[in-house]
């Protein structure tokens, strides 16, 4: 169950997920859109490599971004600036090929550095609002070094909501399977268990004979195992039985005195609702 639970809760995310990349996948293209046309209003000269607003515009030190890749460098040539300033105001934390919304760099912004750098930065900042109302983190960057392993936003895609929807589809299944044969077995135990109780019922109701009882006292093992007897009067009863069924003679007698003892034995069963 915690496992069906688990599934759940992962399907659900995901679904929410993937509202929020298509949301903000259409936000970026739309920023790109209207910076390339600025650019081109004001005959300016695009930078091939640089990153454009994804999720917000407004950007502060202190916090993490995703920001849009442009750029004609690979993914794998990408990876190489992961740990790194990438401009005056953004340190690339991770890089991710989104199937959505395309490469994309997660960065932390930092303050500007008070010594410029030697060599340019290898892409520029298109269309961001910084504000600095954080201390210099210039000393903080070593911690982003490490890894989250949990970062989801990496694998949820539509395939993995499809993917989980099968899994939740087919947990679904087997629950419901499990629960059906858990109560057929029950019910047929069940009617098994009363078609017992109703043959040895009728066993010893209808003894009428030495050949009737004596398989009555066959059976008393059974009869006492599925039907709620006078247990004295049962015992009295097979005592008879195993007193009479090895004579020589079967009398008359016999038949009478055990007859009397199976009525008290029915009558007393009745009586307690048997």
């Amino acid at each position: 169950m915690k496992c069906f639970k688990l599934v759940i809760i992962i399907y659900f995310f995901s679904i929410t997920n993937i509202y929020a990349q298509v949301t903000s996948s259409d936000i970026a293209n739309q920023a790109v859109e209207n910076i390339l046309k600025t650019q081109e209003n004001t005959n300016e000269i695009i930078t091939l490599d640089s990153v454009a607003p994804l999720e917000s515009s407004d950007v502060e030190s202190g916090e993490l971004y995703r920001v849009k890749i442009i750029s004609k460098k690979s993914f794998e040539e990408l990876k190489n600036y992961k740990n790194k300033r990438i401009n005056e105001i953004m340190f690339v934390t991770d890089i991710i090929n989104d199937q959505m919304e395309g490469l994309i760099f997660e960065v932390f912004v930092t303050t500007p550095p008070k010594k410029k750098p030697d060599e340019p930065y290898p892409f520029k900042a298109l269309g961001f609002n910084y504000k600095n109302d954080k201390k210099d983190l210039q000393g903080d960057l070593k911690i982003l070094t490490v890894n989250n392993p949990f970062d989801f936003n990496k694998y949820l895609n539509p395939k993995t909501v499809i993917f989980v929807s099968f899994l939740l589809a087919a947990c679904l299944l087997i629950l419901i399977s499990y629960i059906g044969y858990k109560i057929y077995i029950k019910l047929k135990q069940r009617k098994e268990r009363r078609l017992l109780v109703e043959s040895y019922i009728g066993l010893l109701e209808n003894a009428k004979s030495k050949e009737d009882f004596e398989g009555v006292y066959a059976s008393r093992k059974k009869i006492k195992e599925f039907v709620d007897l006078d247990n004295k009067g049962f015992i009295s009863l097979l005592n008879k039985i195993n007193d009479y069924q090895y004579r020589k003679e079967w009398k008359p007698d016999y038949t009478d005195e055990l007859l009397a003892l199976k009525e008290k034995i029915i009558i007393n069963g009745e009586n307690r609702g048997i």
